[in-house]
């Protein structure tokens, strides 16, 4: 077999991660079909789908697609891909409201982790588990197994590890009551997941900020669940869309207008913000200097630099002026040859 379908599954698996999800879905499937001779890679691709299919509340597409992976995962011995099904089940599991079952489904995956000691596998896993145990009234275990979590990645180059281990400390901590310490290390794993970029991940730790700063009636909190609302939205997580709006209108927080038939989807194109942050970069502007012009957040900035440098296919930041410039003008001669 051909570099080309690895060279695509980690293109696809980065576009996942940095939150560049239009026409993944399409792309996944249409790679996956074609990967008969490689099914550790093509599970890899089909964890991407369900997870995206789960953030786009497709529940019961979800749920079978991690349940496929779980089976042969189990029957193969791949260890990656067992705690990163059991991780897609748990969280539906959580999200009915069934903790125990949820904690039955990452059993088995932080028993590999105890197994063999290596504890960065546990990024998806553990943070699950500790907030199924959570909502299971098994705090002292939650507790325990983040302890463990934080002292397995301590030390390592895992910087995603990392953020999910202060993400299983804040929700211990607000399980606690304690709720200012869980806002605090909820913004540090945002900052973290952030600046991978994870986008997703990040979202999900600013909205977990904001709830606990609403417990205490800090007035910051509207402002990080409208940002959060606007990061799911953006990417079109449309369940976690939801569940952030429910939480605006409990607090009775004023609303943005929702988006009425999805947002367009421009393929191959810039965006018209794609557009105008690719010129900024090309002209040299660092992304804190373009978040700060376009009253964007820089998590924003990186997102549309790594798209425009993907769609204009310039190998840097200092390559999209001419790139851009390029594009202009062979579009003003397609417009010229029309127009004769």
């Amino acid at each position: 077999m051909s570099w080309a379908p690895w060279r695509l599954s980690a293109r696809i698996s980065l576009d996942w991660r940095s939150g560049l999800w239009e026409g993944l879905e399409q792309r996944l499937r249409e790679l996956t079909e074609g990967l008969p001779g490689a099914p550790l890679l093509a599970v890899g691709n089909e964890m991407i789908l369900g997870s995206l299919l789960l953030s786009q509340s497709r529940v019961e597409e979800a749920e079978r697609s991690f349940a496929s992976i779980l089976e042969r995962a189990r029957a193969r011995g791949w260890m990656s891909a067992r705690l990163a099904a059991a991780a897609g089940l748990a969280r539906i599991r959580l999200a009915r409201g069934e903790p125990s079952a949820a904690t039955k489904v990452t059993s088995a995956g932080l028993e590999i982790l105890e197994r063999k000691g290596i504890w960065i596998w546990g990024k998806e896993v553990v943070p699950v588990a500790v907030q199924a145990l959570l909502a299971d009234g098994r705090a002292n275990e939650a507790a325990k197994l983040t302890r463990r979590f934080a002292a397995g990645v301590r030390g390592r180059d895992a910087p995603a590890a990392h953020a999910a281990s202060l993400f299983c400390r804040a929700s211990v901590a607000e399980g606690e009551g304690r709720h200012q310490k869980a806002a605090s290390l909820f913004a540090t794993a945002d900052r973290i997941w952030g600046e991978l970029p994870f986008p997703y991940e990040a979202a999900g730790a600013r909205e977990a900020q904001a709830r606990c700063l609403l417990a205490e009636g800090e007035q910051s909190a509207a402002v990080l669940l409208l940002d959060a609302l606007k990061a799911f939205e953006d990417l079109g997580a449309s369940r976690d869309a939801r569940r952030t709006r429910a939480a605006l209108k409990a607090e009775e927080i004023p609303l943005p207008s929702e988006s009425r038939g999805g947002r367009r989807a421009y393929g191959n194109e810039l965006s018209p913000r794609e557009a105008e942050v690719a010129e900024l970069a090309g002209r040299g502007s660092k992304n804190r200097e373009i978040a700060e012009m376009l009253f964007i957040s820089q998590r924003t900035v990186e997102t549309h630099v790594a798209s425009a440098l993907r769609k204009l296919g310039a190998a840097s930041r200092e390559d999209l002026g001419g790139a851009l410039t390029e594009r202009s003008e062979g579009e003003s001669s397609v417009v010229g040859v029309k127009d004769r």
